[in-house]
């Protein structure tokens, strides 16, 4: 652990995660502490809109964090990018002061507005977005890069439509499947601008997990698989996903929820991952117990 953090540890990152990469770590193990601000530190979330105010609450939090640089270096993004993607697309953000909290109104007569399911640089929520991204990027230390927030096509989806998407895919399978790629191609395009706004390094750039990935690597999420079969993720979320994979440079990075080991089978047969971030509940860790399952399954 590094007492202090310099620009070498980006390069000393990225050649470790290209040595994961390329299946050369066999005999180690790659470490990040979750280690959040001490007790008293505002969130970013509490100044939500003000960008500057959002800013300098996060670097509060980076002059605490960059005391225990490991193996990733320290990186962050505006607050809560990630839930505002689906606001990109149409839908209305909510958010309460009280708790900090940011999410977004499903979009009424979705299915019929599929045609505005499109990327529009004008959106004034992405706008809005890119404009905080240029400020963190202006006046961010040198020690801390930028960072980029994607979804997966199913999260997005179920952002749009809500909790109905789950019966949708009994009651108007085509429409969610349509929903899935225009998604998709959202995403690609989305993912595109984001990629000229962040910190770039060695020809790639830091996911929203932290890490470093090539820019043809792109980060997904699968959380809303775990409220579905394997056979609707095959048939409604893997044709997405394959359009967003070959469409970015054929490989990407997958988060996956501890309860959504059902889909693993589905997973392994995806073309291009590159590498499984396997999440749990922190106060019941499986991480390690299902590790050699999570291994057996998915191979080195």
């Amino acid at each position: 652990m590094a007492a202090e953090y310099t620009p070498e540890s980006v390069w000393a990152h990225v050649a470790r995660m290209q040595a994961l990469y390329a299946g050369e770590l066999k005999r180690e193990i790659l470490v990040t502490f979750n280690n959040p601000p001490p007790k008293g530190f505002p969130s970013p979330g509490m100044f939500y809109p003000d960008t500057e105010k959002m800013f300098a609450a996060e670097m509060r939090r980076h002059a605490v964090r960059r005391q225990f640089v490991d193996d990733f270096v320290p990186s962050t993004e505006p607050w809560n990018t990630s839930m505002l993607i689906p606001a990109f697309l149409g839908a209305e953000p909510v958010y309460t002061r009280e708790t900090g909290n940011l999410w977004v109104e499903p979009m009424p007569d979705l299915y019929d507005r599929l045609d505005e399911i499109r990327f529009n640089e004008n959106n004034r929520w992405l706008r809005a977005t890119l404009d905080r991204y240029a400020h963190y990027k202006a006046n961010l230390p040198g020690d801390c890069l930028l960072s980029i927030s994607t979804q997966g096509p199913d999260d997005v989806a179920k952002e749009l439509r809500g909790t109905d998407l789950y019966f949708d895919f009994t009651d108007r399978p085509e429409a969610v499947k349509l929903l899935f790629m225009r998604v998709a191609q959202f995403l690609v395009q989305y993912r595109r601008r984001m990629l000229e706004a962040a910190s770039r390094v060695a020809g790639g750039h830091i996911n929203w997990q932290g890490f470093w990935v090539p820019d043809e690597c792109f980060s997904m999420t699968v959380d809303a698989a775990t409220n579905y079969s394997p056979q609707m993720f095959e048939e409604f979320t893997v044709p997405a996903i394959n359009y967003i994979v070959e469409a970015s440079g054929g490989f990407f990075d997958l988060h996956l929820e501890g309860s959504a080991m059902h889909i693993l089978d589905c997973v392994k047969k995806l073309k291009g991952l590159l590498l499984l971030q396997y999440t749990n509940n922190p106060k019941l860790p499986r991480g390690i117990e299902v590790m050699d399952t999570l291994r057996s399954r998915l191979g080195d």
